[in-house]
């Protein structure tokens, strides 16, 4: 009986090995380092949201009752703006930046109000006060008693020609959310700053978690970092809600949270201090693929108007070249190894059908060579290791699939190969007997 030459298989694991090398190194790197400082202190009472001002190349800090600080990356503090008169009915949780005019907004925790502030006035000043009716909200009408209010804000940078500016809150308590508002910016300032402007809801995101202290919207990526504080977790969320990954964090307590230009996390901590995060600490490597694969998240109601990632350009550039971002020179066109693994993959399995057409072609019947069982392997294992490399719960459908597959094409090699044993084997007695009747008859 002969036996399958193991030429083949040497070949083939030497292929996959080698692709799974190369793709390895080209795809983004996901090695972090968990260690994490000591907390500094920040001169600020009770500090809670946390910004980034790209026109002081600060972190802007509010207190709850009402100050709003300024400090360093280190934690340093520049200057302080106090009320003219302190307000213990306040209860400012979050804070945002327009880029453009350096104008804060601040959410109020007590009550769905946003507050916007100059704070290059001497003091600072409240230009106006926004307010989002929980009736406009579909999750939250018709609910009796307090639902919560919100914990944290960012400004999402323009798309299009929108007239207003789009934000992002927190929404703390039952339920607990994301609320996407739109508020018009840049117009003159009200006689009364207390007259109360209304605010147009435009999308609610249930993450199907609570906690949610603080966030802050990242350029690089385009998706939120949602910070829960007790739970001790940094969530990346997509425009669109989607749950795109999490970091356990060490610490207990953080409730602001705001990105700095050098890529380090600046987090408030409720007993007064402040922790500063590398980009190694705190996991700055999202994979572009999470973005796009994770699921969809649940409908909760009807489906809220007009979302905000409608508008948002999905490019994949991220995808196919994962350093398009990161580099200038020429390492920035190396694609990702895994999607030319994956191309492969695919390929080889196509190729099968053509190898199979060929030899029907030539011998002018339909014929199976042996070789399509052994290609038909080849590219059910490649898909394999494809699926197998960022695995998810939907992913088992292929990978169930193509592990049947290849024991199908397993069983045909043996049948096929026994067969062939068997031919010879009936094939060497006849030519046996033949041998020994003509020496026989010689004799």
């Amino acid at each position: 009986m002969t036996r399958i030459q193991p030429l083949s298989w040497l070949i083939l694991l030497a292929m996959l090995l080698l692709a799974a090398i190369v793709g390895a190194q080209l795809a983004p790197d996901k090695d972090v380092s968990r260690g994490i400082p000591n907390p500094k202190t920040l001169s600020l009472t009770r500090p809670t949201g946390a910004a980034y001002h790209p026109i002081h190349e600060s972190v802007v800090v509010v207190g709850r009752h009402g100050e709003i600080g300024e400090f360093d990356r280190e934690g340093r503090r520049r200057q302080l703006f106090s009320p003219q008169s302190p307000r213990t009915d306040l209860d400012l949780q979050g804070v945002t930046v327009d880029p453009l005019t350096g104008w804060l907004y601040v959410v109020d925790g007590s009550s769905y109000l946003i507050y916007e502030i100059d704070m290059d006035r001497e003091p600072a000043e409240v230009r106006r006060t926004f307010e989002l009716d929980a009736a406009d909200v579909p999750v939250l009408r018709g609910r009796t008693g307090r639902t919560g209010g919100f914990t944290g804000i960012c400004f999402l940078p323009p798309q299009g020609r929108e007239r207003g500016g789009r934000f992002i809150l927190t929404h703390q308590g039952e339920p607990a959310g994301l609320v996407e508002i739109e508020l018009p910016l840049r117009e003159p300032a009200p006689a009364n700053a207390a007259e109360h402007v209304p605010v147009r809801f435009v999308n609610w995101y249930d993450l199907f978690t609570d906690d949610l202290s603080d966030l802050t919207y990242d350029r690089e990526t385009r998706t939120l970092l949602v910070l829960r504080g007790r739970l001790q977790e940094l969530l990346w969320v997509s425009l669109d809600g989607r749950d795109l990954g999490r970091l356990r964090l060490p610490r207990a307590g953080m409730n602001g949270l705001a990105l700095q230009p050098s890529r380090e996390l600046f987090i408030t901590l409720a007993e007064g201090g402040m922790q500063s995060l590398s980009p190694d600490q705190w996991r700055d490597t999202l994979p572009s693929s999470a973005r796009i694969l994770s699921t969809p998240p649940r409908a909760r109601g009807t489906a809220p108007p007009e979302p905000y990632h409608r508008a948002v350009q999905r490019l994949v550039n991220d995808e196919f070249f994962p350093h398009w971002n990161e580099r200038s020179d020429w390492r920035r066109y190396l694609p990702n190894g895994w999607i030319l693994f994956g191309f492969g993959a695919q390929f080889l399995f196509f190729m099968r059908f053509a190898v199979q057409w060929y030899v029907s072609e030539k011998q002018k019947r339909v014929t199976v060579p042996v070789v399509f069982w052994y290609i038909s392997i080849a590219g059910s294992l490649s898909i394999l290791i494809y699926a197998l490399r960022d695995f998810r719960a939907k992913d088992s459908v292929f990978v169930a699939g193509q592990l049947l597959a290849c024991a199908i094409y397993v069983r045909n090699l043996m049948l096929i190969y026994r067969r062939r044993g068997v031919a010879r084997f009936r094939a060497e007695p006849d030519i046996i007997g033949h041998g020994a009747s003509g020496r026989t008859t010689s004799e």
